[in-house]
């Protein structure tokens, strides 16, 4: 391998801890729960997330995490597996360096690191309603109430010091 090819992890998966939000994605069977057509897009919509809530998620280097049923999402990523992993490396790092060859492993890391902190926010959200309700109300916007900052917006205060 030349010195200045990208090193690529073998795959890009889901990890196992998110197992319960693979009911989202549609399987040959169709779910109730299937809001996305594979797992590469429920991958995608939760990286556009953490990215965006800027929420990030620990991930896993090694492949136990998937022997132990994550879910494969790319086999060695190519150029249109990439683009939003590229344009979320750009935004984050705030140059087009990144996207250097002998880069791609790092840009990958920060796609995963904002993918797990949507897939996090999704679980965290998915313990007071079904999986497909919490990613319907994020759509939404729905999924937090931005109306009550502060106590005071629901008491008047000012005559108490």
């Amino acid at each position: 391998m030349p010195q200045d090819a990208d090193p690529v992890r073998p795959v890009v998966f889901i990890p196992s801890r998110f197992s319960s939000l693979m009911p989202l994605v549609s399987r040959t069977g169709k779910s109730p729960q299937a809001v996305f057509p594979a797992a590469f897009d429920l991958l995608c919509f939760s990286a556009s997330l953490g990215y965006a809530r800027e929420l990030t998620g620990p991930i896993s280097k090694g492949s136990s995490d998937k022997a132990d049923g994550g879910e494969v999402v790319m086999n060695v990523p190519d150029r249109k597996d990439r683009i939003l992993c590229d344009m979320i490396a750009v935004a984050h790092t705030g140059t087009d360096e990144i996207l250097e060859t002998g880069k791609l492993q790092d840009r990958l890391d920060i796609f995963m690191k904002f993918a797990c902190g949507g897939l996090d926010y999704i679980m965290e959200l998915a313990e007071t309603r079904s999986a497909r309700a919490a990613v319907e109300a994020i759509i939404r916007g729905t999924d937090h109430d931005d109306s009550v900052q502060e106590l005071s917006d629901l008491v008047d205060l000012s005559g108490y010091s």
